[in-house]
């Protein structure tokens, strides 16, 4: 009579290369310059091929995150390369400067958003680390370092990772081909012309009490006025957990109160987000051949 043992080989997580259960993306857990991050690699890649990279930046509470992007089912019809920084701060460019707003100008706004633009200023002025710079320095690394597709970079991301995501493609919108914030806003003092080019799926829910959905509302409407690319789909009733509902959209639900509006004629009207993403590109961008 014998008795089986299980043997148990200790990997560091580290450098560890895992293979996620339900057949998921191979993953790669390390950091960069003092940033923790996960690298999810395209399920059966082949290594003649170049592939798309999605930024996806958490929210505050470190998830809200959409991990269908890594699960077999995606990646079987949107091979993909999945970027997921991690931070105990805020997707913010140490960089940026304070804009000095007045008191009269900040009650210039609606009491929601005199209430957002102080958060705004307070994140920006806070102690709290700000990464955005060491995320981009990444996605260089990672597009050098394995078959990134450079053409096909995206970045999304709910409440703070929404957030992130408006802050990312206005810090660089030549880095990105496309963005989908969740429940985010950028700081409404932001010159918006800069994001004209930028293909943007934004939702919100209509009852937010976290994030103002004004916000993305005059976002809409300002991008609508430069003829720029956004689409906006505003979740009727929905709350501030919305991209439980963005992150799996496969097209209007008028019943529900699902409706999209596009800021000009330039805009994809592809009604699945993820088909909609994965079909935009750097090489299509009217900003690219002038």
């Amino acid at each position: 009579m014998y008795v089986k043992r299980r043997i148990l080989i200790a990997v560091p997580l580290a450098s560890a290369l895992l293979i996620i259960g339900g057949g998921n993306v191979r993953a790669q857990s390390k950091e960069f310059n003092g940033l923790r991050y996960q690298l999810h690699q395209p399920l059966g890649a082949d290594p003649s091929k170049k592939y798309p990279l999605v930024l996806s930046l958490h929210g505050a509470g470190g998830g809200g995150w959409p991990r269908g992007l890594i699960r077999k089912p995606m990646q079987s019809k949107h091979p993909c390369f999945v970027l997921v920084p991690k931070t105990s701060g805020t997707w913010i460019n140490p960089q940026a400067k304070d804009p000095q707003l007045s008191e009269e100008q900040i009650a210039a706004y609606s009491p929601r958003l005199q209430r957002h633009v102080r958060q705004s200023l307070a994140r920006a002025r806070g102690g709290k680390a700000k990464d955005l710079l060491k995320v981009f320095e990444l996605v260089e690394k990672i597009r050098a370092d394995f078959p990134v597709d450079e053409n096909r970079v995206y970045v999304i991301g709910h409440s703070m990772g929404g957030m992130g995501s408006w802050y990312a493609i206005w810090e660089r919108p030549e880095m990105f081909a496309a963005a989908v914030p969740s429940s985010g806003v950028l700081p409404l003092w932001k010159d918006r012309k800069r994001l004209v080019p930028v293909p943007i799926w934004a939702f919100h829910g209509s009852n937010d009490r976290r994030v103002p959905v004004e916000a993305t509302r005059l976002m809409f409407d300002s991008l609508k006025k430069l003829g720029g690319r956004m689409k906006y789909t505003e979740l009727s009733g929905a709350a501030h957990g919305s991209s439980k509902i963005a992150f799996r959209f496969s097209g209007d639900d008028p019943k529900r109160g699902y409706t999209t509006q596009y800021s000009s004629a330039a805009c994809d009207k592809t009604p699945d987000v993820w088909d909609w993403l994965f079909s935009q590109t750097l090489a299509n961008r009217p900003d690219r051949h002038r």
